[in-house]
């Protein structure tokens, strides 16, 4: 096997790399050549007559990219490269001198010169008798002595405390019984102290990503719309890894967690007559090109409990970042492993946490458990709108979201401090509906249902309370562009871990048809299954709804809501001396009956599927009065807002009534009152958007992704849709702004005036109520409402 080899360096961007066969290199002396930037060898490179060819072969890479500031394990001092331009630290300096690189005399670590360095030959001869990577017997060629350089793997090279127990470690144990942190422990297996101090920490120090948020954090802010999180411009996935074998790098890596296992003492390098106490943590990770692989994380002793000063306990539980991050991983995480050493054995790749505690973890995206679980940087919105070429990382946890679980089926996964997502089989049915004509001109460009409201689309509001109710299946019913909704929804199921099927009805079967023609889902066992309108927005309620159903248990129960003036709806009348039991329907009444209406959510049971005949027909009309009379029909009070979105002046009353119910229950996602373009609270802005000067926005106002604000902007009770821009000293109030519209400078929208998709409105136009159809460029005043075609 070749010697190993340190590259500090990462990966470059995968564009750079050159795959042709003709650029393939033996690993020889003449690895040194890559690191020039104009003088790229090829394959009839000449080996040196004393060297052997080696087994590895390289990609043609140059070291133009490698922009990432290294975070350096401490090397041996007797070990280290000593060509130009490399600064490495004496292992009595601070960790902050420790990661200063003098590049004077390279743009970045190069191959030649961490190959530049020779050992010994007394260090060369012990070195050959030392394990290999994981822990196996190596051998090194006899011209590692005067060509290669190789590290003293006996005297505390970078990785040599690591070597000894990851081969036998992964012999012995199979990953698939790798378990949670919290999972009992094997009787007898060396591990921490029953009173968790490795557990006690209160906050994880921010990395240069975010954070690891603790119990006590747990209801942050929405964290901004991330940056690219280490330098490079790209992490390498498994595949990749595995072309450099036998060689071992230093990188950062976008995975997720398979499984991870219990902490357990273990003794290294007891044979070189140097014992020590380590932790040791083991995961099993993989992302799209490889079905799992191990990284082992290594924690010393000594930064358990102590203190510099002597004391004999940590509050906080350790000094360890890696080792209070830890506590909070669990299977399906995706995370970004910072400074971790990759190499290939036995066709493998395995990984090694660095010594220093210089190898991090910042958790990108989790699936929620419940309100209380963790969040990881990336939220759901962060990877719906992922873009290639715009955020390669995010892009990347999206991928690593499915993959994830696809391989943790089997894993015991919905541990938490907190109670567990029940795990019960129910299903759900949205009625998606139609043209969505009274949201026009928004549903020219999209189904109503995919329109942003509150800069998500409607319907993933309902999908993400659905699933956190415990719902396994989900019906759209559609009839309206099937192949746009299809396209833009089926990613939830991975974001979701729910099952989404799309029933596409040939002819519209109005309120009840679908549930009859969805009959082999939503009938297919005995639990119950919701019912809900696509335009609904409210706190939805569907636990509360659902253990309010199996305590009647009746065949159905309506969400109802009260409202100032019932006159204008279908007003629910219950049943004498019966406070939730449904006598009748009156619609519109002219005389005061009661002031509680259909709020468009129900829960049924599956008999309610033979009362539906496969055709046009109204569930309010026709299945619901039938349901009244078998007294088998129930209503349930909603608490909180409620709004049906369908049409403009609604959706924006939506808008505030969502906004403010927002400011009670989760304040930290909307701009904070302190923020100077803040006026009257209520402003919820993507982190992508930019506003400009002397602004004053609020009350009331969404601004999404990519949005532009100029300077002395008006904004109240409106909505930007995505990329839309207001230029400078506009006033717009009580407005949707459509995606990628623009408003001139001066102007004044008002009087809820809705632009469609691609819009202009000159300088100094006055719109009063105007419906713009797309791609309109309007340059006189609207005076009073219209539609503009």
């Amino acid at each position: 096997m070749t010697s190993r080899m340190i590259i500090l360096a990462g990966a470059p961007e995968s564009a750079k790399l050159d795959w042709s066969e003709k650029s393939l290199l033996p690993a020889s002396t003449h690895v040194e050549s890559l690191s020039h930037k104009n003088e790229l060898p090829n394959s009839q490179t000449p080996l040196s007559p004393s060297s052997k060819a080696f087994g590895a072969q390289w990609r043609q890479i140059t070291t133009q990219k490698l922009q990432m500031r290294p975070i350096l394990p401490k090397l041996n001092i007797d070990a280290r490269p000593t060509a130009p331009g490399i600064a490495f630290p004496h292992p009595g300096k601070q960790q902050d001198e420790a990661n200063e690189v003098d590049q004077s005399g390279a743009e970045f670590f190069s191959f030649s010169e961490l190959l530049g360095a020779s050992t010994p030959s007394s260090d060369i001869s012990e070195a050959q008798s030392q394990p290999s990577l994981s822990g196996g017997s190596s051998s090194i060629p006899d011209t590692a002595s005067n060509s290669t350089g190789a590290f003293n793997t006996s005297e505390g090279g970078p990785l040599s405390e690591y070597y000894d127990h990851s081969f036998s470690i992964y012999e012995a144990i199979p990953s698939s019984q790798l378990s949670h942190f919290s999972d009992s422990i094997t009787p007898g297996t060396p591990t921490y102290e029953s009173n968790e101090e490795m557990f006690s920490a209160q906050q994880v120090p921010g990395t240069p990503g975010g954070i690891i948020r603790t119990p006590s954090q747990r209801r942050l802010s929405q964290a901004p719309r991330p940056k690219t999180l280490s330098e490079l411009q790209d992490i390498p996935n498994a595949r990749y890894l595995q072309t450099i074998s036998p060689q071992t790098m230093t990188v950062n890596l976008i995975v997720g967690i398979i499984s991870i296992a219990p902490p357990r003492t273990v003794i290294t390098g007891a044979k070189y007559g140097r014992p020590k106490e380590v932790d040791l943590v083991e995961m099993m990770v993989g992302d799209d090109t490889k079905s799992g692989f191990p990284i082992s994380m290594w924690l010393p002793k000594e930064m358990r409990v102590n203190w510099k000063d002597g004391a004999n306990a940590n509050p906080e539980g350790s000094r360890s970042i890696l080792r209070r991050s830890l506590r909070f991983m669990k299977p399906r995480d995706v995370v970004l492993l910072q400074n971790v050493a990759l190499s290939s054995f036995r066709g493998k790749v395995h990984g090694q946490s660095l010594k220093g505690d210089v190898t991090k973890i910042d958790l990108l995206f989790r699936k929620k458990v419940d309100d209380d679980d963790l969040a990881g940087i990336y939220s759901v919105s962060n990877l719906r709108t992922a873009n290639v070429g715009k955020d390669p990382q995010v892009l990347k946890s999206l991928n690593y979201v499915s993959f994830v679980v696809d391989h943790t089926k089997t894993v015991h996964y919905l541990l938490s401090s907190s109670s567990p997502r029940p795990q019960v089989n129910m299903k759900a049915l949205i009625l998606v509906g139609g043209f969505g004509t009274r949201l026009r001109p928004l549903t020219l460009t999209l189904p109503k249902p995919l329109v942003e409201f509150a800069n998500r689309p409607m319907i993933e509001h309902q999908v993400e309370a659905l699933a956190a109710a415990g719902v396994t299946d989900i019906v759209l019913a559609v009839n309206y562009r099937p192949d746009v909704m299809t396209n833009a929804l089926k990613k939830y199921e991975d974001m979701y871990n729910v099952k989404i099927t799309f029933s596409v009805e040939s002819e519209p079967l109005g309120t009840a048809g679908p549930l009859k023609l969805a009959e082999k889902i939503l009938g297919k066992d005995d639990s119950n299954f919701f019912v809900l309108n696509s335009d609904v927005i409210c706190n939805y309620p569907f636990k509360e709804l659902a253990a309010f159903h199996d305590s009647h248990g009746e065949e159905g129960t309506i969400v109802v809501t009260k409202v100032e003036e019932p006159s204008k709806y279908g007003v629910i009348v219950h049943k004498p001396n019966h406070p939730s039991r449904i006598d009748r329907f009156v619609e519109k009444p002219v005389e005061f009956v009661g002031n509680r209406i259909n709020a468009g959510i129900y829960i049924f049971k599956p008999s309610i599927l033979k009362r539906i005949e496969l055709r046009p027909t109204s569930i309010e009309q026709e299945t619901f009065p039938a349901i009244c009379k078998d007294g088998q029909l129930h209503s349930f009070d909603l608490d909180g807002f409620w709004m049906d979105v369908g049409q403009p002046k609604d959706f924006l009353s939506g808008t505030c009534l969502y906004l403010s119910s927002l400011a009670k229950t989760n304040s930290k996602k909307l701009v904070p009152h302190s923020e100077p373009y803040v006026y009257g609270g209520n402003v919820l802005v993507d982190p992508t958007a930019k506003i400009g000067k002397n602004c004053r926005i609020g009350p009331n106002v969404v601004i999404g992704p990519g949005c532009v604000v100029g300077d002395g902007v008006r904004l109240q009770r409106c909505v930007l849709l995505e990329d839309s821009k207001v230029k400078d000293h506009a006033w717009v109030k009580s407005t949707i702004i459509g995606w990628r519209s623009t408003v001139g400078r001066w102007a004044r929208l008002e009087n809820v005036t809705v632009l469609g998709d691609d819009v202009s409105i000159g300088d100094e136009i006055y719109v009063n109520g105007g419906s713009v159809l797309p791609h309109k460029s309007i340059k006189a005043n609207v005076e009073v409402p219209q539609i503009i075609m």
